[in-house]
């Protein structure tokens, strides 16, 4: 048994037409089906057996064979089964197989359900049947059929009854119905293919031979030859007429060495007439199969097996027209099939009668309505009704043909002259109309009417016109199907003067972008207006029309359109007044229109192209802008550019600028990765437009920079130490910092070391003087809330109030060292707290301290440089007075002054008790008179030797 194989590849259908093609079989193809109504085709090749799934996605392979099969059939509506030499394989899961005696030639499972399979084997032992592919298969006659040259087999249901055929190389034609007893049909040439087939409830077979086909309308009748198109040589052939119509009675195909395809079925009562070439079909030579007027199958040049779909309706359409009552009437009708199937077109009228032109598709037809139907008819109801072979195609097309009348109508007296005042005109008529009921209607350009086959015109008693004017009489009918016909008449009257020139308004002028007429303000004629007066018209001659300005001559005026608003011209034409049927000669001396067209611009709005060139270069935006103004002064023009943030309606940059710019503007930068809106709105003479631009520029970021943090001091009081509050504020250049850690890493100790908020309060933890001139620092680590900070150092340096009393004093030594001084310096503690490690910094002007007279103020370091006395670690008790003095030698020629502060840590800690002049002179006053000044110079001289005494200086 062969092997089943379940394939789920899907291949796309090459398709062309309603032509697809299926994957190819292994070795050449023997056979090709299509199974049921699913879509399922099978083909069977000396190589293996295949059953593919067929839809508009393209084939799916669902089941196969593998062995060498003369034929295929599916059953059950999932079995695939394949005819092979010995017997017939099923596939998996189908029930086990059939043994098959002789040479296997072909078999057909119809139809596909299990239940009512009937199969039939055609083989070199005879003609078998088996109710599925699976059970016993017998013959239908008892004495064995041994042909050897059978070449197919086909089966079809005609009035209920199955009908399975087969040829063999001989001239009969084997025939089983309903499975019983075989007999034979003669032939006149060998058959190669037979197609039975049910037109209607009868029979026909359709046979090929050696090129060329015949028809046999009903078994035991004599062959019909087919006429086929030139160069067609029959092959193969198939025939179904299910899922047909009255119309379109199915499909069938023929496969020939020149490719061509015939369908649909044909009709047995008209052999010969239907067979038509299908169009957009591939190369076909070999096996053909429809299950229906839907789906078929064939076997195509080097074994390619194709699928055909009929999946278009044919689309018809009639464009004919008019016809005439008693007359033959050719129609011919359009029609088109995607598909590329031959169609068929069947002809009803409503009125008359319609005979097919002959043609094998119908598309033509002569139509013949009787004499006098155009009285009572204005148009003839036609229906097309066209078909594909698929009765789901048909169409039908309900349309009409115009239906006219030649009759017409005849007037006298023509073109008649006559004077105004002189009696009326009898005008009298006549029609050849053949239908009862019609009536003449008469009318005149000057609005006189009547009705029969007599008019009596009126003439009118002014002769206004070019000679005299003119009036038109028309007769006219309408018969009672609708039809129309009429004649006129010109009566003409003596002639008058020429009109007067036309007058224009001057001066004139029009804005640019509209369209105007302009008409004459005066001038015309004296009959104007004057009944039975033709009017006047007015004739203009037009020069070329500047660029962009179009001219109009209208009898009323001459019309100036002018699209463009920018338009800048001038337009001078003249015109002439001229009585209606007058000729030009008699038209009035000639008036000029002189308009000046101006630039009008429209109001600029928020459709305004405008447009803007933007680029953003080191956090700047530049740029310039376009913008079509027509013709508008570009001074008129200018932009506000803004830069900020549109949600929350801030504007951080502005700036006004001309248009077309240049300009820029700063963008300020952003805390955090951001953007600003970059807004330009058109100004127009000052005015905002509503034209605007939006752009997207962005913003650079801000640091996270360390703060500002203040003060710089704190004070220092006693008892209470160094304290106060310290305040870290954002920096200018950086994003707000609403957090800040401030960590102690130098200085006197705190009561707290670390601190956390943008204010803090510190305080030392000695509650003394003795950190007055010392420096807290500070490490400040500041953010922004979203994890990203910045450190700074902060450093504060402690001070405090002066505390320290400090007065100073000189006063003579005795006589015998009138030259040295005295110094007395007392320093107060006004504080409740002790206090070590003061400095007393005297500055002595005139004196020179000697160094070893110093007494007071504890174990004091004293220092003499640059004529300031230092004196460090000074110590002083709460609210205690502490007095220093010293011996000080005055130089010479010298001003005495006394200037001492003292300090803590390089910090000024003394005052004085008021502010008096520093203390000067001798001790003893604060001037030199001339008196001293000549004592002083005799002591210099006496130090230097100029003098000499008995006892030396000291």
């Amino acid at each position: 048994m062969a092997r089943w194989l379940l394939l789920v590849a899907l291949v796309p259908l090459l398709a062309r037409a309603g032509w697809g093609e299926l994957p190819a079989l292994m070795g050449a193809p023997q056979d090709v089906v299509v199974a049921n109504d699913g879509g399922v085709v099978i083909g069977a090749s000396s190589s293996q057996a295949v059953a593919w799934s067929v839809s508009d996605a393209g084939a799916t392979p669902v089941a196969q064979l593998s062995g060498s099969y003369f034929g295929a059939g599916l059953f059950g509506g999932a079995c695939l089964a394949g005819l092979r030499a010995g017997g017939v394989d099923v596939s998996a899961g189908c029930g086990a197989g059939a043994a098959v005696s002789g040479t296997p030639r072909r078999f057909r499972v119809f139809p596909s359900g299990l239940s009512a399979a009937r199969v039939t084997i055609v083989s070199s032992d005879g003609f078998f049947v088996a109710p599925s592919p699976t059970g016993t298969f017998t013959q239908p006659l008892q004495t064995p059929w041994t042909s050897t040259g059978a070449r197919s087999l086909q089966h079809a249901t005609i009035d209920g009854l199955e009908v399975a055929l087969m040829n063999a190389s001989t001239l009969d034609l084997r025939v089983s119905i309903d499975g019983g007893s075989i007999f034979t049909v003669p032939l006149s040439a060998p058959a190669r293919d037979a197609a039975p087939f049910d037109r209607g409830g009868v029979g026909a077979i359709v046979v090929t031979t050696a090129g060329a086909a015949v028809l046999l309308p009903a078994l035991g009748m004599a062959e019909v030859p087919i006429t086929l198109p030139g160069g067609f040589t029959a092959q193969f052939v198939t025939m179904t007429t299910e899922r047909g119509s009255a119309q379109g009675a199915g499909y069938g195909l023929m496969s020939s060495a020149s490719g061509q395809v015939l369908s649909p079925v044909p009709d047995p009562s008209q052999p010969g007439s239907i067979w038509i070439p299908r169009s957009g079909a591939p190369l076909l030579w070999d096996r053909v199969h429809c299950l229906d007027a839907y789906r078929c199958a064939a076997i195509g040049d080097g074994g390619v097996l194709h699928v055909l779909t009929n999946d278009f309706a044919p689309v018809v359409a009639l464009d004919a027209g008019p016809v005439f009552a008693g007359a033959s009437a050719q129609l011919v009708a359009t029609a088109t099939d995607s598909d590329g199937d031959p169609v068929f077109i069947t002809w009803a009228a409503g009125l008359g009668t319609v005979t097919p032109g002959g043609d094998p598709e119908g598309r033509s037809a002569a139509l013949l309505v009787p004499p006098g139907a155009e009285c009572a008819n204005a148009s003839v109801p036609m229906t097309l009704t066209i078909s594909d072979g698929l009765g789901l195609h048909n169409r039908t097309l309900s349309t009409s043909v115009r239906l006219d009348s030649a009759a017409g109508v005849s007037l006298s007296p023509l073109a008649p002259v006559v004077t105004p005042g002189t009696p009326s005109v009898v005008f009298t008529g006549s029609t050849d109309a053949g239908c009862a009921g019609a009536t003449l209607q008469w009318s005149t350009t000057d609005g006189q009417m009547g009705t029969g086959n007599t008019f009596t015109w009126t003439v009118p008693a002014a002769a206004c016109g070019a000679d005299g004017g003119t009036v038109t009489v028309t007769a006219s009918y309408q018969d009672p199907a609708g039809h129309l016909a009429s004649a006129s008449t010109i009566v003409t009257l003596p002639s008058v003067a020429p009109p007067s020139a036309p007058v224009f308004v001057m001066p004139a002028t029009q804005p640019a972008g509209t369209t105007q007429l302009w008409s004459p303000i005066d001038g015309g004629h004296v009959c104007d207006g004057v009944s039975g007066f033709p009017g006047l018209t007015l004739d203009w001659m037009l020069p070329t029309p500047p660029p962009g300005v179009t001219l109009t001559a209208l009898d009323g005026g001459l019309e100036i359109a002018v699209p463009d608003f920018c338009t800048r011209a001038t337009v001078t034409a003249t015109a002439q007044l001229r009585v209606v049927g007058e000729p030009p000669a008699r038209a009035s001396p000639p008036g000029t229109l002189t308009v000046d067209i101006v630039p009008n611009p429209p109001p600029l709005g928020p459709t305004t192209p405008f447009a803007i060139n933007l680029e953003v270069d080191a956090g700047v935006a530049m740029g310039f802008f376009t913008v079509d103004a027509g013709c508008r002064d570009p001074a008129l023009l200018a932009a506000v550019v803004s830069v900020g943030i549109p949600d929350a309606s801030v504007v951080a940059q502005q700036t006004f600028t001309q248009v077309p710019g240049p300009w820029s503007l700063p963008i300020p930068p952003s805390c955090g990765a951001g953007q600003y809106e970059l807004l330009a709105e058109l100004l127009d003479d000052g005015g905002v437009t509503g034209a605007r631009v939006r752009e997207v520029v962005p913003a650079s970021t801000l640091p996270i920079l360390p703060g500002i943090a203040s003060p710089a001091t704190l004070p220092v009081t006693c008892g209470v130490g160094g304290r106060g509050q310290l305040t870290v504020a954002s920096n200018p250049n950086g994003c707000a910092t609403p957090l800040a850690t401030w960590r102690q890493i130098g200085g006197p100790a705190l009561l707290q070391s670390t601190l956390v908020g943008a204010t803090v309060d510190v305080q030392t933890a000695s509650m003394g003087l003795e950190v007055v001139g010392q420096r807290l620092q500070f490490d400040v680590e500041v953010g922004d809330g979203t994890g990203l900070t910045a450190t700074g150092s902060h450093e504060v340096l402690l001070t405090a109030t002066p505390f320290v009393e400090l007065s100073e004093s000189l006063s003579p030594f005795p006589a015998r060292e009138e030259e040295a001084q005295f110094v007395t310096l007392r320093l107060r503690n006004a504080s409740s707290c002790a206090v070590d490690g003061l400095t007393l910094r005297e500055t002595l002007v005139g004196l020179t301290p000697v160094l070893t007279t110093i007494r007071g103020g504890g174990a004091v370091t004293p220092e003499w440089a640059d004529g300031t006395l230092t004196l460090q670690n000074v110590s002083l008790a709460a609210g205690a007075t502490e007095t220093i003095s010293f011996k000080a030698v005055r130089r010479l020629l010298t001003r005495v002054e006394l200037d001492g502060s003292v300090l803590l840590n390089d910090q000024l800690v003394s005052y004085r008790p008021q502010t008096p002049a520093p203390v000067t002179g001798c001790g003893c006053q604060s001037g030199v008179n001339p008196l001293l000044g000549l004592a002083l110079a005799w002591l210099t001289l006496r130090r230097r030797g100029g003098l000499r005494q008995g006892r030396p200086f000291v």
